[in-house]
């Protein structure tokens, strides 16, 4: 994940096609969050986080990044997800010894420490649960 400058990226939309509502959208959220970073994930998709967002995450991204598993606490606010920052956490790794997802032991206390809402926390560990890992 490549870090952005938020105005370049808003340079970058302004004017394109489908993306006049998004523009706006970050221009509002560039105006109230001063301390707004951008991060470029690899596939492409721009994503906004603000240190002190942590404590009003009340959702979450899972997706799987090569052979690990990320988790990217979000709130939405006026339309543009805003996410805690550091962005990305490495919750688990895919089990190449059977199938499901091997969950890196303290996960959780990274998320306590920028204060992510309990209901991200848990819908992590509902998703790990629920891909626990089986052996052949």
């Amino acid at each position: 994940m490549d870090a952005i400058d938020p105005a370049e990226h808003l340079s970058a939309i302004i004017g394109l096609p489908g993306k006049e509502r998004e523009s706006v959208n970050v221009r509002i959220a560039l105006s109230q969050y001063p301390d707004l970073k951008a991060f470029k994930l690899h596939t492409g998709e721009v994503l906004l986080s603000d240190p002190e967002m942590g404590p009003y995450c009340d959702d979450v991204l899972i997706q799987r990044y090569g052979k690990e598993w990320i988790a990217m606490p979000f709130t939405e606010d006026g339309g543009i997800r805003l996410h805690t920052h550091p962005t990305v956490f490495f919750i688990g790794l895919e089990n190449d010894l059977g199938f499901g997802i091997i969950p890196y032991a303290n996960w959780e206390s990274y998320l306590e420490e920028i204060s992510v809402d309990f209901l991200v926390i848990r819908k992590i560990r509902n998703f790990l649960s629920s891909h626990a890992p089986a052996y052949y």
